[in-house]
């Protein structure tokens, strides 16, 4: 039997990834997929048996140049255990009720706008997009919830400040972002360059139905950053 107080890995191969890009003259083009490999063992006793679960994706990503200062960039990925490769860190996976595992399907997308009106300056705005589809199943009485945002999980105590982890288990359905901001280069000489830049943000996180209801939450941030790049000008 395996031991409960130590974290295994799932993934028993890495993942493998093949991407193909183009430069033909106009814009910046890209495709590419990958596969990965889950593995659990079910029942978890010495009799049981190790269970391979696949996950793939596919996805596209392009850069246009609009003007000679303005490029448009546009990037996507889809498919199912992928949700690892996105900033949210949606789960990759979920389990059955027989201990099985059952990949997650998600979406993440992302458009921006870069302009760089001199060479000091780069002024940037994204938007963002992380979304998992529900992956739930119950019991043969269909009385019990398992897997990831099912219906049936509590979330009546999510929107109150005595909830517990037994009245709020709601899972994240999806994580959206609009941030802005901007760099400049106020130094450039010999020993290299320094910039400043600064940056607003607004996230917000939607969460599946549940018993309860499908709470969400936000959070607005700014960031200012300094950074010194050696010798380079």
């Amino acid at each position: 039997m395996e031991n409960s107080t130590t974290t295994y890995s799932l993934d028993f191969a890495p993942d493998t990834i093949a991407k193909v890009a183009f430069d033909p003259g106009y814009g910046h083009y890209e495709l590419y997929g990958m596969a990965r490999g889950f593995r659990d063992r079910y029942p978890n006793t010495a009799e049981g048996t190790n269970n391979t679960t696949w996950g793939s994706g596919v996805g596209a990503g392009v850069i246009l140049p609009l003007t000679r200062q303005l490029n448009f960039q546009l990037s996507g990925l889809t498919g199912k255990g992928i949700g690892r490769y996105g900033s949210a860190q949606l789960p990759d996976v979920t389990v059955k009720p027989d201990g099985s595992l059952a990949t997650v399907s998600e979406v993440d997308a992302l458009a921006g706008l870069i302009l760089k009106p001199t060479s000091r300056w780069t002024v940037y705005l994204y938007g963002g997009l992380e979304q998992a589809d529900r992956t739930s199943f119950t019991n043969v009485a269909g009385t019990l919830g398992y897997g990831y945002g099912s219906s049936l999980y509590n979330n009546s105590g999510c929107d109150s400040v005595t909830g517990t982890a037994g009245t709020c288990m709601a899972n994240t359905r999806s994580v959206e972002q609009l941030a802005g901001g901007f760099w400049w280069k106020y130094y450039q000489g010999e020993i290299g360059n320094l910039q400043l830049g600064l940056q607003g943000s607004y996230t917000k996180r939607n969460t599946f139905s549940g018993v309860g209801g499908d709470p969400n939450t936000d959070i607005s941030m700014v960031f200012a950053s300094f950074r010194f790049y050696p010798y380079q000008r």
